[in-house]
């Protein structure tokens, strides 16, 4: 199973954009989305070493294994996913 955490803040433009389309993206591609807000949550944001708006950790089978910052084309979504083996 995939999962994401997003990272993103009220005040991240790119996050106002990029938050729909990766929640598009998970309905299509089936994959479960938790929603950090950095400045709510600090200790998971630290935890993941979040420095830029917006990022997304990828989990397989509960296994953090990409982290990626910025907006991510469905194009890239769909590579990340690939590269998951899911």
């Amino acid at each position: 199973m995939v999962e994401v955490l997003y990272f993103s803040a009220p005040w991240c433009n790119p996050c106002k954009t990029f938050g729909p389309a990766l929640q598009d993206a998970a309905t299509r591609k089936g994959f479960s989305i938790r929603k950090v807000n950095v400045e709510t949550d600090m200790e998971t944001t630290q935890q993941y070493g979040v420095l830029g708006l917006p990022t997304t950790v990828w989990f397989k089978d509960g296994i953090a294994k990409i982290s990626k910052t910025g907006p991510l084309s469905d194009d890239a979504i769909d590579k990340v996913i690939l590269h998951l083996g899911a």
